[in-house]
């Protein structure tokens, strides 16, 4: 029968033979984040490792025990089969202005929309080295796996929890000197049923804000008859500046309220409360934010 089949074949037809992928525990033909959702839902009852050969041609020899060669056969084929990474350019990627992002500090954190069970999240084309940049995990519970495409410079984090995920995911950033976080996202939170809460591509172009008090030493130091005070401050804050002689006797003073969180400055033209110059000497700055105070010592040189 089969070389009777055969024959009546053209010559130009081709056959297609689909085999099941190992690690696509959702029997769609593929690996997706919904196969790390399902592995995460039957957890410890899925067996996939060890296994010989290379993926995707791989040949199990499953050990009946749930342990980390289980998910290290997951992310083998996990890395196998998103080891080109490229950002969606189809039509039917959305640009999106609905990514909400914060930064402070190293950490970013971005808002998640109720009932989300799944998480994928692509990113590069960034100010900072998006190969440095980490998720933390988000449940204690959640499978997680990430993906580095040294070519593209893009990096991809995929994680799932059938108990569903807090309201936020935490980014830690590499140190940085930047001001902003610059970055092209690509994201798709979905529920435990595979449904869309939101996806789409989105240029963040967020400001780090401080994650802590900071007053840095004037410049120029010594000066005359101008110098400059930079000051972060992590959250909104009564700032109440205060500029001391040797005697300390009150030079200048100002008080600012509300001042919001973010990276500031205060420059000093040389001057008393009344507009007088001061004299050559040395003088103290007390900044207070808050319930915090850090002082700087000034040489004015004339």
């Amino acid at each position: 029968d089969s070389a009777v089949a055969y024959n009546t074949l053209w010559v130009t037809d081709t056959l297609h033979f689909y085999s099941k992928l190992w690690a696509d525990l959702n029997n769609d033909y593929d690996i997706t984040v919904e196969d790390i959702l399902a592995f995460n839902q039957s957890w410890p009852a899925t067996d996939l490792g060890p296994f010989r050969d290379d993926p995707p041609h791989v040949r199990p020899a499953p050990d009946g025990e749930a342990n980390l060669t289980d998910l290290s056969a997951f992310g083998k084929m996990w890395h196998w089969r998103y080891f080109n990474l490229a950002f969606d350019t189809t039509s039917a990627a959305r640009i999106s202005t609905d990514l909400k992002m914060k930064v402070k500090g190293r950490k970013a954190t971005i808002s998640l929309p109720e009932k989300t069970a799944m998480a994928e999240i692509l990113m590069g084309e960034s100010n900072l080295n998006a190969l440095d940049i980490d998720f933390v995990r988000p449940t204690k519970t959640s499978f997680m796996f990430t993906v580095t495409d040294t070519s593209s410079g893009l990096k991809q984090f995929s994680m799932a929890d059938h108990r569903g995920f807090d309201s936020t995911l935490t980014l830690i950033l590499p140190e940085t000197e930047q001001e902003y976080f610059q970055a092209q996202i690509q994201y798709k939170f979905l529920d435990n049923n595979g449904v869309s809460l939101a996806e789409g591509i989105a240029s963040v172009d967020v400001e780090i804000l401080p994650d802590k008090f900071m007053v840095y030493n004037n410049y120029p130091n010594p000066f005359n008859p101008v110098t400059t005070i930079r000051y972060d401050l992590p959250e909104i804050s009564n700032v109440d500046i205060i500029i001391y002689d040797l005697l300390g006797r009150t030079v200048r003073h100002l008080d600012l309220n509300k001042v919001q969180a973010g990276r500031h400055k205060f420059t000093w033209q040389g001057t008393n409360d009344v507009g007088n110059r001061v004299s050559t000497g040395i003088y103290f700055l007390q900044l207070r934010a808050g319930q915090e105070t850090q002082i700087q010592k000034m040489l004015l040189l004339k």
